[in-house]
């Protein structure tokens, strides 16, 4: 038995591929899905043509009491040997929770000296446990192992070097810190009494607090609850605080109630910083989230930073930090004077303004022009600033700020900031409603065109209580197409057919109300290859493993004139050929 596994010189990172031009190494034929891939030499390897490589079972001598089995990990895994953070292919015994990379299992040693032995037996299984989170987290060496880097949740800075991480579904990874963390050294600001993740404290000990008009007693745990978040820096809490007394929803991490009340930061050298307590929503200037939690802040200059950055030291490198922020700033496409602000709303706060081109709620990246007074998100920043539009040919609709004037197509009153409009000819759309003249269906049994819309569209659509022209059935916050001649709404279901047979792929495509098929953000559909909102029906191979995707419109102009029919669910969906 071939004890050394072997499939390349290097490290392979594993992830979700979709559109790759590359070809697999083994095979020769397109990467689509999970596949494995070396960065340096460009080298490809479909999930299956890997397991075809490796032997299913090998001995090793770092655990000669069982065989260890292959087996091909999504989720993350820390090697035993190296502690080296792991995904893809390895080998491991389950009895005894044994798991080696396919680099270490193919090493005939258990280890090089006794030293490094010991060393790796010191640091295997460590954990420790963070107050924000939930489950204990392992320590791990961090090395990349998909497409996508991971970064700090406390310092947002790119991992390195030994983290600390939860690796339990559906944590994954994705809750990883820096080590130093565990050290006491991500701060000199914070009194030094403190060393956050230590923390020590007696069951029922109160404490008088400046902010809060009631005692706060100390609790050793809290049961998990996503609604116990700390006043101060706004992370959850799971382990060590302070609850008011007399049961006011009024939480602090017992590190957050040792905050300095003034301090000096090097970001802000020329005055000190006040801590502020009282409640309003602010932009860090250090990381541009907008922020609801304590404040430490700067009247003559109002600069600002949230707790979180008051109690980091200073970037290694301020001056790329400045440039990287640099290149987040654009210009106000209604007015190229005016520079947009840059600001993350994060997850955590109690109240999210919506986007005036969307009317989403922001969350994430997002631009704001103080002069035009509008905020978006970054992803709605990238919108036409010119549409055509089938039903008014003559001309261009432009993208216009300000005024309230009826939609065209939905006839409610645009009351956001932004709109697309003919100045000439006096007509004017929601962003929403025009983006949604794009996907159209026709029906043998309707002389108009019918668009569809998603579940973000407008709440006038759902006013006047209205019903299917079809099933008569009322509709209730989900997507619809509809004809703006007539004004009609129609379900889904009841206007295209559950499956069609596309000449485009082998197999029927069932008819799915929303499709997210990885965690990438961009989404195409697999006929037209434009682009594709994954909380639109769509249709959808469900026997492929690797999916095939497409429009609605795709999926019914493709279908093959030789198609059988399957039953209708209702007349107007008889109209479309079907399988």
């Amino acid at each position: 038995m071939d004890i050394k596994p072997f499939l390349h010189e290097h490290y392979l990172l594993f992830d979700k591929y979709k559109d790759q031009k590359a070809c697999c190494d083994h095979c020769n034929q397109r990467i689509v899905g999970w596949a494995f891939t070396c960065e340096t030499c460009k080298f490809w390897l479909h999930e299956s043509c890997a397991k075809q490589q490796l032997p299913g079972q090998i001995p090793h001598p770092l655990h000669s009491q069982h065989l260890l089995t292959l087996h091909v990990a999504r989720s993350f895994y820390i090697c035993d040997r190296c502690l080296s953070l792991t995904q893809g292919c390895i080998y491991s015994c389950k009895k005894c929770n044994l798991n080696l990379d396919l680099i270490c299992a193919s090493l005939t040693t258990p280890y090089k000296t006794p030293q490094e032995a010991s060393e790796r037996s010191h640091h295997r299984h460590k954990t420790i446990q963070y107050f924000s989170h939930s489950h204990r987290l392992s320590l791990f060496n961090y090395r990349k192992v998909r497409k996508d880097e991971y970064s700090c949740r406390w310092c947002e800075k790119l991992l390195s070097g030994m983290p600390y991480g939860c690796l339990r579904y559906p944590c994954s990874s994705r809750e990883s810190i820096d080590n130093n963390f565990e050290h006491g050294s991500t701060s000199s600001l914070v009194d030094r009494e403190v060393t956050i993740g230590k923390v020590t404290g007696q069951k029922g000990t109160e404490i008088d607090y400046f902010d809060h008009e009631h005692p706060l007693r100390f609790y050793e745990v809290i049961r998990k609850n996503e609604s116990f978040l700390c006043k101060a820096c706004t992370l959850e809490i799971y382990d060590q605080a302070y609850v008011c007394k007399y049961g006011c929803k009024y939480y602090l991490h017992k590190a957050c109630t040792k905050l300095s009340h003034e301090l000096l930061h090097p970001l802000h050298p020329q005055h000190s910083l006040k801590l502020i307590t009282s409640r309003f929503q602010f932009t860090c200037d250090e990381c541009r989230q907008w922020f609801d939690g304590f404040c430490y802040r700067c009247y003559a200059c109002d600069f600002k930073l949230d707790v979180k950055c008051a109690t980091l030291s200073v970037p290694e490198n301020e001056s790329q930090r400045l440039k990287e922020m640099e290149t987040r700033s654009k210009l106000c496409p209604f007015n190229q004077h005016h520079k947009l602000n840059f600001f993350i709303y994060g997850s955590t706060l109690r109240f999210y303004p919506e986007c005036h081109f969307c009317d989403q709620q922001l969350q994430g990246p997002s631009y704001e022009c103080i002069y035009c007074e509008y905020k978006l998100h970054e992803s709605c920043l990238e919108f036409p600033l010119e549409m055509q539009l089938h039903f008014h040919p003559l001309h261009s609709l432009r993208l216009i700020p300000f005024a309230r004037k009826t939609c065209l197509v939905c006839k409610y009153l645009i009351y956001r900031k932004i709109r697309y409009s003919c100045l000439q000819c006096d007509l004017h759309v929601h962003p929403y409603c025009a983006k949604s003249q794009k996907r159209t269906v026709k029906s043998k049994s309707h002389m108009h065109n019918l668009y569809y819309f998603g579940p973000n569209a407008g709440s006038g659509f759902y006013r006047d209580k209205k019903t299917c022209d079809e099933c008569k059935e009322r509709f209730s916050r989900t997507p619809f197409y509809f004809c703006m001649e007539c004004g009609i709404m129609l379900h889904i279901k009841c206007t295209v057919p559950h499956s069609v047979k596309s000449k485009y792929h082998i197999h029927p495509l069932t008819l799915k109300d929303y499709f997210k098929e990885d965690d990438s953000g961009e989404y195409y559909c697999d006929i037209c290859e434009e682009e594709r909102d994954p909380q639109h029906h769509s249709y959808y191979c469900a026997k492929c493993e690797a999916p095939f995707v497409a429009h609605i419109d795709c999926g019914l102009n493709s279908v093959e004139e030789n198609a059988e029919a399957e039953e209708p669910s209702t007349n107007l969906a008889s109209d479309f050929d079907h399988t």
